[in-house]
Order: C-alpha cells, then structure tokens, then sequence
C-alpha cells in the first residue's frame, strides 16, 4: 500500500500473515526514519501492533500509520 507524503511517498509491504516485509520512503528527511523503521522489520512487528501504535501528529513517521490502516480499504 502506497501513502502519499509531502513531495514523496511511504510504500509497506506486509506479508499473509501480516507481518511487516519492507518500507520504502522517499521524501525529504526520510533518512532519519531508516532506523526506527529497521527497528520494526527487525522485531518483526504486525500490521495489527502498528494500527494499535502511537504516532506524533504532524510528522512523517505517522505516514507508516496511514498506510498501515488503508491495508484495510
């Protein structure tokens, strides 16, 4: 599922089981996202625990929130 950020976009890939596969962004200041979202992939995190998840409003890390929750639509 694709979200559209501010001059870029956040793409999450999720497996059957609705583990977390990838994440890609490409948008100004997406590098400082690399490791928070490495850290997710790494644990292993769920669709499901990122929906029940917190996330700063406005920032560009909630465009991962977004796609997360259109994975429904």
């Amino acid at each position: 599922i694709s979200q559209r950020v501010r001059g870029g976009f956040l793409k999450l890939l999720a497996g059957r089981d609705r583990r977390l596969l990838g994440i890609w962004v490409c948008a100004e200041n997406a590098s400082e996202l690399a490791a928070p979202f490495a850290f997710l992939l790494d644990r292993g995190v769920s669709v499901d625990e990122l929906q029940r998840s917190l996330f700063i409003h406005p920032s560009l890390a909630e465009s991962l929130l977004e796609a997360a929750w259109r994975l429904e639509s």
